[in-house]
């Protein structure tokens, strides 16, 4: 999981409405879905919810509810640690990102060769994948949508970005990079 909790310094039962990209796998402690958000001061952050909700991974949505600390019990280090969770009052789906996961993946499809020439350093044999998994994080600030696949084999790593317009819904730039794990 990459990112931030988003409300780890709240106060209990303090009110927390916010818009972003609801994660229905189990992100957080591997056990909680999370709401995805970005901004370019902090990056990658979250929120924890207490439950599923019942739309589609990827959905972004609105959500209201108020903040809960819960506890949680890891069991082979036999520690326990308190945790922010947001206990859900209500949400509206914004939009359904399917559509626009399709776009993405058409497009990633035309310039996959060009990607995989343009940023495979020499002796690298990591190869883009035929269907990337994709996360996907809301850029308040830009209104913008963050399309992130991140690849690694033994030796190497690579991270491809799409962004796409949530007014537009236009994928407005790619970045991709690979590297060697041992660099930054």
């Amino acid at each position: 999981m990459y990112g931030s909790s988003l409300i780890a310094g709240a106060v209990p039962d303090s009110l927390v409405e916010i818009q972003g990209v609801y994660c229905s796998k189990k992100a957080f402690i591997s056990t909680y879905p999370v709401i995805r958000t970005y901004d370019r001061k902090t990056g990658k952050m979250f929120i924890p919810l207490e439950n599923e909700l019942p739309c589609n991974d990827g959905t972004f949505i609105k959500i209201n509810g108020q903040v809960l600390r819960k506890t949680h019990k890891y069991r082979k280090i036999n520690k326990t640690v308190k945790y922010n969770f947001l206990k859900t009052a209500s949400f509206d789906i914004l939009i359904n990102t399917e559509d626009i996961t399709n776009k993405v993946n058409t497009e990633y499809h035309t310039i996959k060769g060009k990607l995989q020439t343009k940023i495979t350093p020499d002796k690298s044999k990591l190869k883009l994948p035929e269907q990337p998994h994709w996360d996907i994080w809301y850029d308040s600030g830009k209104n913008n949508f963050i399309f992130f696949c991140h690849l690694y084999d033994l030796m190497y790593a690579a991270a491809i970005e799409f962004i796409v317009n949530t007014n537009s819904l236009k994928i407005t730039a790619v970045y991709a990079r690979e590297w060697f794990k041992g660099e930054f």
